[in-house]
């Protein structure tokens, strides 16, 4: 593969995008234009080949071919889909470009397994169902493959395998078997590679297809003062970087040395008295750009008459998404230096964004995505800029422009991102927009042209007047205490709002209602409101069941209650910690006559619960995972009975067991604490349960049999080799995680858990658990504070009778939640 080659490839994803880019759009899953998929994938494609282009890669290795194709297609990309596109070319691109001979099914393998794992790293959240699905499994079918497989046949299967993933997408995911459409992301990655395809075989697709760990960031270095005279910062960019060698060399030229990134791209900075011996030993590995050398001391007058003086600049610059004559004017006016055209349907990429902020003259940028498909794009601009900059997840302009009441430019980088950050989380925004389709949203049943209200991302009324669909929006946010609500006007009216203003005013007294002129597109009207109550640990209890092995929720956070499972132990059906401690539980299991067994809580188990919290306004509820028990079911019928609106009592997937269900809970603790939005708690759980793991001993297999969740050959073959098998949670159900030989073998195995899941100085919650073992779990607990004394121990518990029943006397268990 040459520059020539990857050119060729593609121009060819390229124009099968171009072919399919109206399909992709209309597979949107949402009845709103909410980002254009299509197009996303399309214009990536195009700045993908655009980068390719340069007459001086024709001649171009694979080396360099693959790092202008990851450079072109990160710079470029668009809108979520087109960031994980970037990433998938990143993957196939390292792997392709180190490839020596000719291109196999071994090395195919890799490079999709590679592209795989890339975009899997990329997204915070990953969600089956997505294109990250229909990538992974083109790269199992890759693998699948015998090593002599044809190659022609091999890229058949792989095509054949995306087909498939694209096809059980609604499977996966409720919104997409909703709204009747596989997802959109998933079949524009299938046609861009249907397209690659075609152009390894001199084809052109002529027809469309049928419908059918934290860095440390350089503002830091500047706390304490250095003796060294200048600040110098750079990129150095090229294949023979040694990162440790370069440290070691600027070590002996200053101090306050960063060298942060990965092959070919590094991040550079040092204060020394001597630049140009930091950047000629820069020179000597790669190419470097964006140099930056900045005078940190204040100079004699002779010398200040020789050196250009640099005028005063702010701290702090902003960077805004937005659409519309009159929100562009808005957030120049409330301080945004740079203001970067898009918004639904037309996301910047992330080139676009990095641009935007190497343009702003301050020492360090604030970007206001403004869009939820804009989020990631910001996040991956930020990595390419030279000079400090942060994120504020704004998903909305008139968020964006709420934010801006809050900022200083003359505050740090640091301060201005805390203090907007904490109002974008408690603010909450509405939309008002109209459907390009039938579809049912958040269980809103919503007809093409219909008027739809959005409150915080949500449909939660549909209709054909639009007035009575504005009034329900104005009407909840008041209901919820909102004291100001400020509205912006979109380039078309749906209705006369002068007169409906005055008239919801009057119904709302107690409510400020500011209207505004924005122009944005699509929506009629956008706007945010505040003063509604933040969810509390004063406001809002939480509720697990007894798996998460707490004898006495109440007692560690007086908001927090449980509900027991059962127990059934020769012939008495016992409530878990409730009617059975777990040293009773353990004693008669010596000797029960059977198998103990276990039973989920009923509604009429949960409802009184509930009842009891009467007093607080929200109830989060986090039961055992749902693949393990039905205990989730039972809540949400309960709820359901109690709630049937479903404003009061929230139940959450955990996708958890024993104490990762109390990390989670105990992170949720902490949010309340402080006070939170519930969009924003709501983000941060599903986030947290992917940085969730959990690794578990157990002394024989003999319990995991009789629970049926292994075999009982395995359970013979283990006893007969002394196995002891480690077992963790994979998307909620118990899985294998490896063995070890031996009981003496089984703390190392949990050191290197430990080591591989946080990092020497990342920010981590812990807990413990036990099954009749408190030396062992003694152990795990000193192992904990000598490897990562940085971590928080939040439990160290024995196992109840539930979760004992499977795994028996001498189960160990690590939970392990890091920090984002």
């Amino acid at each position: 593969m040459t520059g020539l080659t990857a050119l060729a490839l593609a121009r060819g994803g390229r124009a099968s995008l171009e072919l399919n880019r109206g399909r992709l759009n209309d597979l949107n899953v949402y009845p709103v234009p909410d980002g254009d998929t299509g197009s996303n994938l399309f214009d990536t494609a195009v700045a993908l080949e655009q980068g390719l282009a340069d007459p001086a890669l024709g001649s171009a290795d694979r080396p360099a071919a693959a790092r202008a194709a990851t450079r072109a297609a990160l710079t470029g990309a668009r809108g979520n889909s087109g960031v994980i596109l970037s990433q998938i070319v990143r993957g196939l691109a390292e792997s392709l470009g180190g490839e020596p001979g000719a291109i196999g099914q071994p090395e195919l393998a890799r490079a999709l397994r590679s592209a795989s794992d890339a975009a899997y790293r990329a997204v915070r959240q990953p969600v089956e169902g997505t294109m990250l699905t229909a990538i992974r499994e083109m790269a199992e079918a890759a693998e699948a493959a015998g090593p002599g497989t044809d190659i022609s046949e091999l890229l058949d299967a792989i095509i054949a395998a995306g087909e498939a993933a694209v096809a059980r997408t609604p499977e996966l995911l409720q919104v997409l078997r909703d709204a009747g459409v596989v997802d959109a992301g998933a079949a524009g990655l299938v046609e861009f590679a249907r397209g690659l395809v075609a152009a390894t075989r001199g084809e052109v697709v002529l027809e469309p297809t049928a419908a059918g760990g934290p860095q440390l960031g350089v503002e830091a270095l500047h706390v304490e003062a250095s003796r060294y005279r200048y600040c110098t910062t750079f990129l150095l960019e090229g294949d023979a970087v040694d990162a440790g060698r370069l440290e070691d060399e600027l070590d002996e030229l200053g101090d306050s040395l960063l060298v942060v990134g990965e092959l070919p791209v590094f991040k550079v900075h040092v204060h020394t008295d001597d630049p140009g011996a930091a950047l000629s030993a820069a020179v000597a590995m790669g190419n470097i750009d964006r140099v930056e050398i900045a005078d940190m001391r204040r100079q004699t007058a002779d010398r200040e008459r020789r050196l250009s003086v640099v005028s005063a600049r702010p701290a702090t610059g902003v960077v805004a998404v937005a659409a519309g004559a009159g929100n562009e004017a808005g957030h120049r006016e409330a301080g945004a230096d740079r203001v970067v055209l898009g918004g639904q349907s037309m996301n910047p990429s992330a080139g676009q964004i990095a641009q935007a902020v190497e343009a702003t003259d301050a020492d360090g940028v604030l970007v206001l995505p403004n869009n939820r498909n804009v989020v990631l794009a910001a996040e991956h601009a930020i990595t390419l800029a030279a000079r400090p900059a942060r994120v504020v997840p704004t998903r909305s302009m008139a968020t964006g422009l709420a934010v801006l009441e809050a900022f200083d430019p003359a505050a740090s980088l640091d301060a201005n991102a805390a203090r907007l950050g904490a109002r974008n989380a408690a603010l909450r925004h509405l939309e008002l927009t109209a459907a390009v389709r039938d579809a049912t949203v958040d269980g809103l049943a919503v007809r093409q042209g219909q008027h739809m209200g959005l409150l915080d991302g949500r449909a939660i009324a549909a209709g054909d007047d639009a007035e009575a669909v504005a009034d329900a929006l104005v009407a909840r946010l008041a209901a919820d205490g909102a004291t100001r609500i400020v509205l912006i006007r979109g380039e078309d009216d749906a209705f006369a709002v002068e007169p409906w203003l005055e008239r919801t005013a009057a119904a709302h007294p107690g409510v400020r209602l500011e209207l505004r002129e924005g122009g944005q597109p699509l929506y009629s009207l956008i706007g945010w409101a505040e003063g509604s109550p933040v969810m509390s640990a004063e406001n809002t209890a939480i509720v697990l069941d007894s798996t998460a092995d707490l004898a006495a929720p109440a007692e560690r956070h007086r908001n927090w209650r449980m509900a027991p499972l059962t127990v059934r132990i020769d012939g008495d059906v016992l409530l878990d910690y409730v009617e059975i401690a777990p040293e009773e539980f353990y004693r008669r299991l010596r000797s029960a006559k059977e198998v103990p067994q276990t039973a989920a809580p009923g509604p009429g188990a949960w409802q009184p619960v509930f009842e009891e919290l009467s007093r607080y306004d929200r109830i989060l509820v986090l039961p055992c995972s749902s693949h393990l028990s039905s205990s989730m079911q039972s809540a949400e019928l309960a709820a359901r009975a109690l709630d049937p609106a479903g404003t009061r009592i929230r139940v959450l997937d955990t996708d958890a067991v024993s104490g990762a269900t109390v990390l989670l809970a105990e992170g949720l603790q902490r949010l309340l604490v402080r006070g939170v939005a519930e969009d924003v708690l709501v983000e941060w759980f599903e986030q947290a349960r992917t940085r969730l793991a959990l690794l578990f001993s157990v002394d024989t297999l003999v319990y995991l049999r009789r629970g049926g969740r292994i075999g009982g050959t395995k359970a013979a073959i283990g006893g007969l080799l002394r196995t002891r098998p480690l077992l963790t949670l994979r998307d909620g159900q118990v899985a294998q995680y490896g063995k070890v030989y031996g009981r003496g073998r089984v703390l190392p195995a949990f050191e290197q858990f430990l080591c591989e899941q946080v990092g020497e100085n990342e920010a981590a919650h812990v807990v413990v658990l036990h099954a009749q073992a408190p030396q062992q779990a003694e152990q795990l607990r000193a192992m904990v504070a000598r490897l990562r004394p940085q971590a928080v121990i939040d439990l160290v518990g024995e196992l109840g009778a539930v979760v004992g029943t499977h795994g028996g006397p001498g189960t160990l268990g690590l939970g392990v939640l890091t920090e984002a």
